[in-house]
């Protein structure tokens, strides 16, 4: 990549930040925090339900308040 190319890249940043804010907080958050959509929590749940015991992320992820508040769209 070209300096010019380059330099292009890191000015469009924050417009593309204030245009697509759900691209922005995605990209800020560690690659390894785990997606939870309701695959995951379903997936989650069948494996309490096939096991008898909770998985810990699901144990956590439903005693954290803001972990299962609904956000807006």
């Amino acid at each position: 990549m070209d300096r010019r190319s380059l330099l292009k890249a890191l000015a469009l940043t924050p417009v593309a930040s204030v245009a697509f804010p759900a691209f922005a907080s995605d990209a800020l958050k560690p690659a390894s925090a785990p997606v939870w959509n309701s695959e995951h929590v379903n997936a989650l749940f069948s494996q309490f339900g096939s096991t008898g015991k909770m998985p810990p992320k699901l144990g956590k992820w439903l005693s954290d308040p803001k972990g299962s508040e609904d956000r807006p769209l």
